[in-house]
């Protein structure tokens, strides 16, 4: 497995770093952010390789305290991941094929539900849902 920072504060977004690469340890969460969709790999509530559609917009429980990791590292296009609406967290950099970060960390620690998109790929939508 590939190791990660754990970052502090709700909110946070810090520097983006690499996903974990087989399942998700305690207190993680993984979401595969494609060209035009976002699928659920572990760590959430809700199944993991749940997809995301333009009509089925995809959504992740976690509990507080979750770090979660959107993952561009097998996307060929273009990927921004930004908070849509109020709570909200950092965005994460823009990310091009030849990037050298291949995920976006975000700890979640206080409840809510954390809209997300692609500014890249309108399409690609969800929440975080920290009960």
């Amino acid at each position: 497995m590939t190791s990660f920072s754990l970052l502090s504060g709700c909110g946070s977004g810090g520097t983006s770093t690499t996903a974990p690469q087989s399942g998700c340890p305690t207190g993680t969460a993984l979401i595969e952010v494609g060209d035009g969709f976002a699928r659920i790999h572990c760590g959430c509530q809700e199944a993991a390789f749940t997809t995301s559609s333009a009509s089925n917009p995809l959504t992740c429980t976690v509990a507080s305290g979750t770090t979660v990791f959107f993952d561009y590292s097998a996307a060929t296009l273009q990927h921004q991941i930004v908070a849509s609406g109020t709570p909200d967290f950092a965005p994460s950099a823009r990310w091009e094929p030849e990037s050298s970060f291949k995920a976006h960390p975000v700890q979640f620690t206080t409840s809510g539900t954390y809209g997300f998109k692609d500014l890249f790929h309108p399409a690609t939508t969800g929440q975080i849902v920290v009960p």
